[in-house]
């Protein structure tokens, strides 16, 4: 009786990952396909601000 709990349990497992990953994959594709679509609508413009500005992360880069 343990064997068939143990089958049937696992079944319901794979059967409830497989639709949460389902809903996941679902999701992730909408959401690339609408930043495809709006990046291909326009171009972005260009960050505003300083242009001498250094993205670093060297421990002499870093102000206390």
């Amino acid at each position: 009786m343990t064997e068939r709990r143990r089958r049937v349990t696992t079944w319901l497992e794979r059967a409830a990952l497989g639709a949460i990953m389902t809903v996941v994959a679902v999701v992730v594709e909408r959401r690339l396909l609408k930043a495809l679509r709006r990046r291909g609508d326009q171009p972005r413009p260009a960050p505003t601000g300083s242009s001498d500005a250094v993205l670093s992360a060297a421990p002499q880069d870093v102000e206390e």
